[in-house]
């Protein structure tokens, strides 16, 4: 309704000339403000049924009166009109009295409309939409008691106030914009009642148009859905619980319509299938069922469907994306509507192949078991508490007594006395304390021995009486074999501190023992000597003769050496041909030089091996302990530093440790040093020895031969150097300076117009034996530009049966380079004739020692001699070294040796004087 439809009077002052409201009153100060908005405004937007009175109120004159009744579409307005005079305003003016009589008693179409309004279950309101915020004007009694407001306390006001602070709403954006452009909306609002209860409204607005089109009110009807609201909350809770549940469950879930399409599935359920959900979405059951299981699964839906079974459990197989077959559980419920028909199926499905794993390898591991106990000989026994004892049919046989009962005095006769005593006595502590049985026993029978393994626990039984219940297993075999292992574990402790092939101590064992004797030795205070022994000339032997006949050498002289020592002390074999003797409880020098000398004595006697009759002698260091140090590894660096004296002094002795060996030890430490310092710094010098035919005395070639000039100690002879320099592997590089030196004097030469035949080149052991020999050659003559035939290469004989089959195929190699090659201290080793026939050689070279006693000696005679005869047959050249008389050139002259060095010809010379000496002799001869 209207404002003035709300109470019971209002009063207007009008200006009758412009029509326009000057003034406004009423009873309800809560319309007051409403009604102010039309101030200044014209009558007839507040009453539009009086703009059909113009004429009548602009007539009105001072103390005139009026009175109009107006059928409006919502009541009958009674309206009293007088002039009023105001002369402030110089202008005409009404006061018009409205007010609203009660409706006749017929009760028109008008008044039934408002009363059924009234009486609306749901609330009603009607803003006026001409008003600023769209004042309510009207409401019935169903919005006051949805909202706990009075119709007075309500009317004036925006809807919005509803919303109190949450104004935040999708519906309210919806309600302006339906507003701003005049249109129907309905939506849902958060509004709270006085009592600040919030209540779910469901809001319909529709606008009021009118006759020109114009919008001039909002009808708005309310209903309270909060109730709707709570109960679709809880639904969408349960959807989402039971949806969280169906994803989210470690089963499959799948919901399948009666004619077998998948309707629905969990992610578990695809997965298990290897399918993505769209995939498995409209697939029929029989597209992942294998065909002889689709009758199957007809049968098991026909039969639930026809007995309405509520649900079924089953087993059978699926088949996955990647067309693995693999077997699941289902439990198959039916989907029953409101009244009680099926209309689809929902299966719970897992997958049990790790279950059908489990169960296949329970049920091998069963079978497996009893073939078990029948192959591993085990049975079953059982003792009760009057000592009776009954078998198994497995444990008879076992124990081959042909009865099933027995008592346990009896069944203890069967096993060796101290065992049979030890079982009664183990079966009386498992009765008493309850503690587990688990013994072995050996039959009596002794032939073959017979072993069981008898295990047994308590068992109580209902009443209360104890039972001994367990196992008998045959375990000989087992036994034989723990025997053979513990026989073979003695037997790899044995090898692990032994030496494979003489049997004595080896080093581990060594150290073991020294450690107690010098521990002992301290407790004591008596000494202890270490003898480090390195068998002399044994690599020779080992090299010509084969290893095998080397390995016996050494078991022999283990078993001589081991016979010259007492039982107390220790020879043992630290690796090669090196052993060490350990001499406990010493108080006199004399008692070691005592053994030493017995071992020297032992080693030196001829060994016979086949036709090879072998002698050898032995370079012995003594170190004492604790004169000479008081750890193992101090006595043996000692021992080690005097053995290698008496080798540097002509081997073949003993020697005690003493600071001055110490001292020439520092001393080749420095001067290994100061090796790789000349190296550096090219302290090293050649001097060359010239070679002379002895047919006709002319110049054949020269031989290159290092020196050391030392910076502070000056020149250092090869003896003192090339062993230390072979040691430390220095060799190698020095040995390619001399080939690299020797090719570049010779070219010199050469160019320099000089016929000097060769220049001979030594190469020691390593260089001879690395892979790139031949290439190394290759290159020095290539860098120098030597012709090949101008270069000679010696190699000592030692060297050349070291590896036969290399030696051979490297000879070949250089051979094929245009040099020569010859073999240097010839007679010297034990190399065989039949070897020597495959070197790729040219020269053999007698060696000093034999040439020193040609003429003193038949035997060097002899040796020097048969090797010039022999060379000649072989078809190779002869050339003797150390010549030092005339008398002894006079002597190879006579036997047809070929070539001759040595100081009657000449010393060795720098590169100057050699040219020198070229000069010379040519003249002279």
């Amino acid at each position: 309704m209207p404002y003035y439809a709300q109470v019971d009077n209002i009063s207007l002052v009008v200006d009758t000339k412009a029509f326009a409201v000057v003034s406004i009153a009423c009873k309800e100060h809560s319309l007051q403000k409403c009604l102010n908005a039309f101030l200044d405004q014209s009558v007839f937007e507040l009453i539009p049924e009086l703009s059909d009175y113009k004429k009548e109120l602009s007539s009105i004159h001072s103390n005139d009166y009026c009175h109009l009744i107006l059928e409006t579409p919502i009541c009958t307005l009674v309206i009293n009109a007088n002039a009023v005079h105001c002369p402030e305003l110089n202008t005409p003016l009404a006061l018009l009295h409205l007010t609203v009589p009660e409706p006749k008693t017929d009760c028109s179409f008008i008044y039934l409309l408002s009363r059924a309004l009234e009486s609306a279950h749901h609330g009603i309101t009607i803003a006026d939409a001409r008003l600023p915020d769209c004042p309510i004007i009207y409401c019935n009694q169903a919005f006051s008691r949805l909202t706990g407001y009075s119709i007075p306390e309500i009317l004036g006001k925006n809807c919005r106030f509803l919303q109190g602070s949450d104004t935040d709403q999708r519906g309210t954006q919806l309600l302006r914009i339906a507003i701003s452009e005049a249109k129907e909306c309905k939506t849902v609002l958060r509004n709270y009642k006085k009592n600040g209860e919030m209540f779910w409204n469901e809001l319909t607005i529709s606008p009021v148009f009118d006759g020109h089109g114009n919008i001039t009110h909002f009808v708005g009807i309310q209903y309270d859905i909060t109730d709707q609201m709570l109960v679709e909350g809880a639904l969408k809770e349960s959807e989402k619980r039971y949806r969280t549940l169906f994803e989210t469950n470690v089963d499959g879930i799948a919901y399948y319509d009666l004619s077998g399409k998948c309707l629905d599935a969990n992610e578990t359920y695809c997965s298990m299938l290897g399918y993505s959900w769209e995939e498995v979405i409209d697939m029929n059951s029989d597209d992942i069922t294998p065909p002889y299981w689709q009758k199957f699964d007809q049968r098991i839906r026909e039969s639930q469907l026809d007995n309405i079974l509520h649900c079924q459990e089953y087993e059978k197989e699926l088949i996955k994306k990647n067309h693995t077959i693999f077997p699941v559980n289902i439990r198959q419920c039916l989907h029953l509507n409101q009244h009680g028909r099926p209309i689809a199926f929902w299966l719970l499905v897992r997958d049990i192949s790790r279950q059908k794993e489990t169960m296949e390898k329970l049920e091998h591991s069963r079978q497996l078991l009893d073939e078990t106990g029948k192959l591993a000989k085990v049975g079953g026994w059982e003792m009760l508490d009057d000592q009776t004892i009954f078998f198994t049919h497995e444990a008879v046989k076992i124990l081959g007594t042909g009865s099933e009962q027995t008592d346990l005095e009896e069944f203890r006769q069967l096993f060796i006395h101290e065992q049979s005593l030890l079982f009664r006595k183990s079966v009386e502590i498992a009765y008493e304390a309850g503690e587990p049985l688990d013994i072995t026993l050996q039959m009596v029978r002794n032939d073959p021995k017979q072993y069981l393994r008898i295990q047994g626990h308590i068992k109580v039984n209902e009443e209360g009486k104890k039972a001994l219940v367990g196992a008998i297993q045959d375990i000989t075999e087992t036994k034989v074999t723990q025997d053979k292992l513990l026989e073979h574990e003695s037997h790899l402790k044995y090898l692990a501190h032994h030496d494979a092939l003489t049997g004595l101590p080896n080093r581990l064992l060594y150290n073991d023992r020294a450690a107690h004797a010098i521990a002992r030795a301290e407790r004591e205070g008596h000494k202890v000597a270490v003898l480090l022994l390195d068998l002399d000339r044994f690599k020779v032997i080992n090299d010509s003769l084969g290893h095998d006949i080397g390995d016996r050498f050494l078991k022999s002289i283990a078993s001589r050496a081991s016979m010259a020592i007492r039982d107390s002390d220790t020879f043992a074999r630290l690796g090669g041909d090196e052993f060490v003797v350990l001499l406990e409880g010493i108080d006199d020098t004399q008692d070691v030089i005592n053994v030493a000398q017995k071992l020297q004595s032992a080693i030196s006697q001829p060994i016979q091996l086949e036709s090879h009759n072998l002698h050898s002698s032995a370079s012995i260091g003594i170190a004492m302990y604790p004169d000479d140090g008081e750890r193992i590894d101090e006595l043996l660096r000692c021992a080690d530093a005097a053995m290698y004296r008496v080798k540097a002094q002509g081997k073949n002795s003993f020697q005690f440790y003493t600071k001055e060996i110490n001292n020439r030890a520092v001393e080749l430490l420095v001067l290994e040093n100061d090796m790789h310092k000349a190296i550096k710094d090219q302290d090293f010098i050649l001097y060359y020895q010239p070679q002379i035919s002895l047919k006709d005395l002319s110049i054949v070639g020269v031989e290159s031969l290092i020196r050391w000039h030392h910076p502070k100690k000056g020149m250092i002879p090869p003896a003192d150097f090339i062993p230390l320099a072979e040691e430390s592997g220095m060799i190698i590089e020095i040995g390619e300076w001399v080939l690299m030196e020797s090719c570049r004097q010779a070219k010199e030469w050469l160019d320099k117009g000089y016929h000097f035949g060769r220049i001979a080149v030594n190469l020691s052991a390593k260089q001879f034996h690395r892979s790139n020999i031949t290439q190394q050659v290759k290159a020095a003559l290539e860098s120098h530009q030597l012709p090949p035939e101008h270069l000679e290469l010696e190699i000592t004989e030692s060297i050349a049966i070291e590896n036969i089959d290399v030696t051979i195929e490297t000879l070949k190699e250089l051979k094929s380079l245009g040099i020569h090659l010859s073999i240097d201290d010839f007679g010297t080793g034990y190399s065989s004739l039949s070897y020597l026939k495959r070197f790729s050689i040219d020269k053999l070279k007698i060696d000093k020692s034999f040439v020193d006693d040609i003429l003193i000696d038949d035997g060097g005679a002899a040796i020097a001699t048969s090797t010039i005869a022999l060379a000649h047959q072989m078809g190779l050249k002869v050339i003797a070294e150390g010549v030092e008389t005339s008398d002894q050139c006079a002597f190879l002259q006579s036997h047809q040796c070929d070539e001759a060095q040595g100081y009657h010809i000449s010393r060795p010379l720098n590169s100057s004087d050699t040219q020198t000496f070229f000069d010379q002799y040519n003249k002279q001869h």
